[in-house]
């Protein structure tokens, strides 16, 4: 469970750092959805005011997973896929000199329905194998798999959320501040399509 934790993080992360160079912050905050419609990863890094060290620990994340991509390949088009239906209205702007905020509404899909579902299965399944020596890299295997037959048979809902975006202007270009905590939630609820909001509901990430 700790690895694939650690893989939405990333995904999360990178998406987080979009690339992006804008003379208003709405144009940057407007980038930065875009590209998380898209699950852009080569954009990534110029967009966040500090991205440069958060894209340094994604990629050590990256390099953590190498090789499991059959794993993990089927989780990522899925998340890529609800990325894709995310909605996103720009609402007012403020700026005051070299900041500003930019409030946005996001409509996205919610996959809460299936992590429920996928949890209660596993639960049934993964007892049994752990009684049978099963080792972490198997658990993980088991729960992959239980949750590809799941998002082919249960439809995902959808959520709302608003976010407010802080930005900086830094040399002449306005750049995405740090998130609050509560917007750094938010954003990885909706980069996520709430898995991690679903996982946390069960106390197991």
């Amino acid at each position: 469970m700790k690895r694939i934790t650690a893989f939405i993080l990333a995904i999360v992360m990178v998406i987080s750092l979009v690339g992006c160079s804008s003379q208003k912050p709405e144009t940057v905050v407007e980038d930065y959805c875009k590209a998380i419609q898209a699950f852009d990863m080569e954009k990534a890094a110029t967009c966040m005011q500090n991205g440069e060290e958060d894209l340094k620990e994604f990629e050590e994340m990256r390099r953590e997973l190498e090789g499991e991509e059959d794993t993990y390949g089927r989780l990522l088009l899925y998340l890529k896929e609800c990325a894709s239906k995310m909605t996103y209205t720009i609402g007012e702007v403020k700026t005051e000199g070299d900041n500003a905020t930019v409030a946005v509404s996001f409509t996205y899909t919610d996959v809460s329905p299936i992590v429920t579902s996928v949890v209660g299965e596993y639960i049934v399944q993964g007892l049994a194998l752990a009684l049978s020596g099963a080792d972490e890299a198997q658990m993980e295997e088991l729960l992959v798999n239980i949750f590809k037959e799941k998002v082919e048979v249960i439809e995902p809902g959808t959520a709302s959320a608003d976010v407010t975006f802080n930005c900086v202007k830094v040399d002449g270009k306005w750049k995405v501040a740090a998130f609050s905590d509560e917007s750094s939630k938010a954003m990885a609820n909706i980069a996520t399509a709430n898995i991690i909001k679903a996982f946390e509901s069960f106390g197991t990430n």
